[in-house]
Formats: structure tokens, sequence, C-alpha cells
């Protein structure tokens, strides 16, 4: 067996092992689809060539390739070891810098695509070209956003008059009492929620959600509606697409809560696979609002019953 028929075997084995531990750890459609876009094809065309080789490719390129990936782990560890430890020590992640990191993602994981896409052409041209416009279409995809909006709620029966509902909801002062998932830092102005409140909550990340070392995720919320008694809106204040609305109607003598998300993920976050976690983080989150409607009911009409 030749020298490159050894090289492409052993590169066939690396990116299997890179796809399946992402994989297996996360257990997330959208880590496992975007892995193997960017790793099933190379190593299948790697694999081909190992076991049967084609012409010898172009050692100064296949070399200067090399190279490349070398200086870019290199550059990684650098900021693996500065900044990167820094920040996988934090426990709290702030939505704020959410659009940024994506992005970097998207990025690099285009230069992935395309420096393993170049060294394959080196050795299953028809492989390569095969990767690339696999990755292209699968981005292009993402580029309408009507693929990128999603929408859910929930919602509960309270036997209290709606105004009492909405004025007991609409005191963040209250929330401890009925959501132990999360936890308000501030709230500006002080007091009930008014058009342009703005207040700053840490969500507890489930723990199948969870990627990283992070436990909250710290979020500035805006209240850009509200119309007392009945309804209120919030946005997300760092990124634009998320939108919130409760509304209290009078339903069977009493109320009607439901609270409706929609949501239009930004392009890059949409073609690193979030919108394939929508799913389970639909789950997650309404089994959450199960427990949190539980208890307000409970809180709520205990008291009317007082």
């Amino acid at each position: 067996m030749g020298v490159w028929q050894l090289f492409a075997g052993a590169v066939a084995i690396l990116l299997a092992i890179a796809w399946v531990v992402p994989v297996a750890r996360h257990r997330l459609w959208g880590v496992a689809v975007v892995s193997s876009l960017s790793l099933v094809v190379p190593a299948v065309g790697f694999a081909a060539y190992a076991l049967d080789p084609g012409p010898l490719p172009v050692d100064d390129a296949v070399v200067f390739l090399v190279a490349l990936l070398y200086v870019a782990a290199f550059v990684s560890l650098i900021w693996r070891l500065t900044i990167g430890r820094k920040r996988r020590r934090e426990l709290v992640y702030p939505s704020a810098i959410e659009t940024r990191r994506y992005a970097r993602g998207f990025i690099t994981r285009a230069l992935l695509v395309v420096w393993l896409s170049g060294l394959l052409f080196l050795f299953e041209p028809w492989f390569a070209v095969a990767n690339l416009a696999i990755n292209a279409g699968w981005t292009a995809m993402w580029v309408p956003r009507r693929w990128r909006r999603k929408r859910f709620g929930s919602g509960v029966d309270i036997s209290v008059p709606p105004e009492r509902v909405f004025e007991f909801v609409t005191d963040l002062k209250n929330w401890p009492l009925y959501r132990e998932d999360v936890e308000i830092v501030s709230v500006t102005p002080d007091g009930p929620l008014a058009v342009g409140t703005e207040y700053v909550a840490r969500t507890a990340i489930p723990p199948s959600m969870q990627t990283t070392s992070h436990r909250q995720i710290e979020t500035r919320h805006r209240v850009t509606a509200l119309i007392p008694g009945r309804s209120y809106t919030t946005t997300f204040a760092d990124q634009s697409g998320t939108r919130f609305q409760t509304d209290f109607v009078p339903a069977n003598g009493g109320t009607r809560m439901t609270q409706v998300a929609s949501v239009t993920l930004p392009f890059p976050q949409a073609s690193l696979g979030m919108t394939l976690n929508f799913g389970k983080a639909r789950s997650v989150v309404q089994a959450q609002d199960a427990r949190r409607y539980a208890r307000l009911k409970e809180i709520l009409e205990g008291a009317q019953s007082q």
C-alpha cells in the first residue's frame, strides 16, 4: 500500500472520529446533521481513495494544505489557552454575544468545508465537487426567512379574573414565587411592566440542551406593547427576530392565559442547524411552562379562595 493510500485512510478515520464524538456527546439533530454535512462526504472520499487509489496527488499541494491546518490548529490552541479558557469558566452566557458567536461559527465551518474539499480534490475530485455542492445547497436553503421562522405557545386556565392575573404576572417581584428557572437581575424602570420597560433575566439552560459549561443564559428583554389587563409583548433587546406575546382572555368565569413565542433565527444560526433543535427545545420549554403554570394557578386560586 502506497504512502498516499495510508494518508487517505488515516484522514478518513480521523474524520469519522470527528463526526462520532460531537454527535454522541450532544445528541442533538442540529449537531448530527451539520457534522454529517461537514465530514461524511470527505470521509467517504478519502476512504474510497485508500481502497482504490487513482492518480497520485501533487505533493506540494498536499503539504501546503496540511501546513495551513497546522497554522489554524496553533492559532486555535493559543485562543483556547487565553480567551477561550476564561470563557469556558463562565457559568452565565450573555445572549448579547450570540450573533458574533454564531457568525464566527458560520465562517469557521465554511473554511473547514473549503479546506477539506481542497484537500479531497487532490485525491478524489468528484467527491470534492459533490461536497462543495451539498454544503452550498444547505447554506442557500436558509437564506429565505420563511424557513427560519418558528412559532410555539402554551397556556393555562385560571379561575381568577383577567385583571388580577395580569396584575400579578406583570409585577416581576412575583416571578420568583412561581418561576424557578428565571432569575431577575435588573428592571428599568422599577415597578410593574410598562411599554419601554427593560429587564435582564437569567434563565436556566436545561441539562439536555447544554453544549458548553454555561448553565444560565442572560437576556435583556424590552416591553414593546401593553394593554392593561389584557396583554403584553416583549422582544429581545440585544437581537432581533424573537417576540413573546402573553394574553389574558376571559374564559369560563376566569382567565385563559396564553404565551406565544415567534422566532426568526438569524441566518448563521439556521445554517449551523439550530432550527433542527427546535423540536427538542419546544418539548423542554413546554415542560417548564407546565410546572410554571401549575404553580401560578395554585398561588392565584389559593389566594382567591381565602
